[in-house]
């Protein structure tokens, strides 16, 4: 049946609208993912340009912590070749002033004793980093206080202005700027696309002249932003993130035994025992293979061929060959094998020292690629202080006698020995009695001479006489004959001076009444020759050396320097008053027995004893005791501390200081049997160090250049931009 005509022409247009309709879908549809695909597209450019922004961040982060590392390095070599010094304290910093930078970087200025005790630095840390420091303190930043301005003051005082150039001229601080408030800014930034701070995180004192400051990335956060899209990336310090610098103030009066060279004209060690650190700048030398050395501290050495000139700087270095002597050799017969690092090569040289039958007490041993030190070289800094306050020797002064006494000038003859300490009357002085070759006449003999006047017309006309004599071959014609005293030689003393505690020095007057003569005396004594200097005789004429046996010559409230131009000599021991500890023992113990020391604190002694010569050496005369004993640092910087006829004299015990002895040579004390039968003439070594030379008191007169010195971790491979990151956040809008 045929459809009408109308009904045909709807359903073609039904179908032609239905047609369109799914068109226009299709087309809706495929356009929209075409725009959701532009979409995507723009987002993901959108959020590869933030990570790009806050990688970009994060490079200018890591730029800038370079930045602050090189101004924390020591030396940084510039373009052209030469080196450039970026940490450099004033000369005239202390060790109290270092003390307070080290408080104030930890932010712990005010508090008593901010230092703790840490084990992590008694063994080494890696191959540069290799030093052992068994007693080293920390004081540690809390992690919640807020950082201030003052904490900074080592940066402002330590970084050289040739340091700045580093930074572009822009960022460097105004020579008008207040360098706390920019090392402030430095270091840290706080930006809507970067903030970071860089912190101090501790202090190490490694040893009381050693301070090490440690810096670190504390916040860190970079962002990045890209029309609708954000990235954030937090990081934070890595295990090797962190930086060091520290400031040290090398010095010899850090050793019981310091010397330069150890020529084997001048033999070396058998059977001593080292009663603290020793060091030798070339070789240490043993005088056989088959010695008995006890090290009762470290063994450094530098290994120096040569060493440096005597003129070079405070902080010149030398060329090394780390190795030992074990015979009189003049070759050096022990060197460690190429190629070692300095862990492993301060252990073979160790281990060889060790099978020569040398031994090391516990924790201790040897470095023999230790950093060269150097010696004073001259008396005018001395000479000036003995002009200012001091005393200064004629020319026909020769002889210098120090003694602790009573109000008559009598030795102290009372000893305490549950405090180790001579009992001091009141008053009690200290006396210098200087003296010069004289004669003295025996007023109960006379010696005739007969008619010849020769020595009558040299003698004091008190002292002879001349009369009419006859003569049995002559008959009876009368003679003039003469006859004269006999004279002994002895010193004549030609001044005598004494103090108390409040310094004021008196001087004997002709009339023997005292009379002040300088209101704050310094304890200098200078002599521009070679002087002799004694002190108490012995009590009971004492041979064992006992402590209670041998009268003080210095105080215990006096310090003392006895310096001289052209070397010294020593008749006696030289003891002080109040008896330090021996290398950290109560004075009277062993070091077989040890007692550990008592007089600590407030109980520490402050007499203190220098024998210091620029030129020359140092010698024990032959009018020596057995066991002779000194109390005090000696210095020889270019001579030794030696005996006189050591090869001569009979056997003689030990000499024992108690402090530091300095020299350029090692000296001559005697002779060892190398087949065991000991010391056959002269002395062998009994030396032990005074601790509170450590700790930072020093002799008057015994005034080393002591420069502090800057290092870094520059070598250890650790660096301020190790930052571990990590995307925190991705965001699209």
């Amino acid at each position: 049946m045929k459809l009408r005509q109308p009904t045909a022409g709807a359903a073609v247009i039904l179908v032609v609208l239905l047609t369109l309709l799914l068109l226009a879908g299709i087309l809706s549809a495929s356009l929209r993912l075409s725009l959701s695909s532009r979409q995507n597209t723009a987002d993901q450019t959108a959020a590869l340009g933030a990570q790009y922004a806050a990688e970009s961040q994060v490079a200018l982060a890591e730029s800038r912590f370079r930045d602050i590392q090189r101004l924390l390095t020591n030396k940084v070599r510039a373009p052209a070749g030469y080196e450039v010094r970026h940490l450099a304290v004033a000369p005239t910093t202390t060790v109290p002033d270092m003390e307070s930078y080290a408080r104030k970087f930890c932010g712990k200025a005010t508090v008593s004793n901010p230092w703790q005790a840490t084990d992590a630095f008694a063994e080494p840390r890696d191959n540069r980093d290799s030093g052992q420091f068994p007693e080293a303190q920390e004081c540690v930043v809390d992690a919640s206080s807020r950082l201030s301005e003052e904490q900074f003051s080592i940066l402002s005082a330590a970084v050289t202005p040739d340091a700045y150039h580093v930074l572009p001229a822009s960022e460097r601080p105004r020579p008008d700027a207040n360098l706390n408030e920019w090392w402030s800014r430095q270091l840290s930034l706080s930006s809507d696309n970067l903030s970071y701070q860089i912190v101090p995180l501790r202090v190490v004192k490694l040893t009381p002249l050693r301070y090490r400051f440690y810096l670190g990335v504390k916040e860190f956060q970079a962002r990045g932003v890209q029309g609708r899209a954000e990235r954030l990336v937090r990081g934070q310090r890595s295990v090797g993130g962190d930086w060091w610098f520290e400031f040290y103030m090398p010095t010899p009066l850090d050793y019981n035994i310091f010397v330069q060279s150890m020529p084997p004209t001048n033999g070396g060690l058998a059977y001593s025992v080292i009663d603290g650190d020793m060091y030798v700048a070339e070789h240490v030398r043993f005088l056989t293979s088959a010695n008995s050395v006890k090290f009762l501290g470290n063994l450094n050495t530098s290994g120096c061929t040569p060493l440096p000139p005597a003129y070079a700087a405070p902080d010149a270095d030398c060329e090394r060959t780390p190795g030992f002597y074990d015979s009189d050799s003049v070759t050096l017969n022990n060197i460690a094998p190429d190629g070692l690092d300095s862990i492993a090569l301060n252990r073979n040289l160790t281990d060889r020292v060790l099978r020569t039958g040398a031994t090391f007490a516990p924790g201790k041993r040897g470095t023999f690629d230790a950093r060269y030190i150097g010696l004073p070289q001259s008396v005018n800094q001395q000479a000036a202080l003995a002009q200012a306050s001091g005393i200064v020797l004629a020319s026909d002064e020769t002889h210098i006698e120090l003694l602790a006494g009573d109000a008559a000038g009598r030795p102290l003859s009372n000893y305490d020995q549950t405090n180790q300490a001579w009992e001091e009357p009141e008053p009690t002085y200290q006396y210098i009695r200087l003296s010069k070759p004289g004669v003295r006449y025996d007023t109960t003999r006379w010696i005739e001479y007969s008619t010849d006047p020769s020595v009558y017309n040299q003698t004091p006309p008190e002292h002879r006489e001349s009369y009419g004599c006859t003569i049995a071959s002559q008959g009876s014609y009368v003679f003039t004959c003469y006859r004269v005293r006999p004279s002994i030689s002895e010193n004549v003393v030609t001044r005598e001076y004494r103090y108390g505690p409040d310094k004021v020095l008196y001087g004997k007057d002709a009339a023997g009444d005292w009379q002040a003569v300088l209101q704050n005396f310094n304890g200098v004594v200078y002599s521009s020759g070679t002087p002799t200097v004694r002190g108490p005789a012995r009590l009971g004429n004492d041979t064992t050396g006992a402590l209670d046996k041998m009268p003080p010559a210095v105080a215990s409230f006096a310090n003392l320097g006895v310096v001289s131009a052209e070397g010294m000599r020593l008749d006696t021991d030289l003891t002080v008053s109040d008896v330090p500890c021996a290398n950290g023992r109560q004075p009277g113990s062993t070091v077989a027995a040890p007692q550990p020391c008592q007089k600590t604190g407030d109980r520490t002694p402050r007499n203190m004893l220098g024998l210091y010569t620029p030129s020359g050496d140092i010698v024990m005369t032959t009018k020596t005791p057995n066991e002779a004993t000194y109390h005090a640092t000696i210095m020889a910087s270019n001579g030794s501390f030696r005996v006189e006829q050591s090869r001569e004299r009979a056997p003689q015990g030990h000499r024992h200081v108690v402090g530091s002895v300095i020299s350029k040579v090692f000296g001559l004390n005697g002779v060892a049997d190398l087949t065991g039968r000991g010391v056959t003439a002269g002395y062998s070594d009994a030396f032990s160090y005074d601790t509170r030379l450590r700790d930072g008191l020093r002799p008057n007169g015994i005034l080393i250049t002591e420069v502090w010195l800057a290092s870094d971790n520059a070598d250890t491979g650790k660096r301020l931009s190790d930052v571990s990151w990590r995307q925190s956040r991705a965001r699209s809008q």
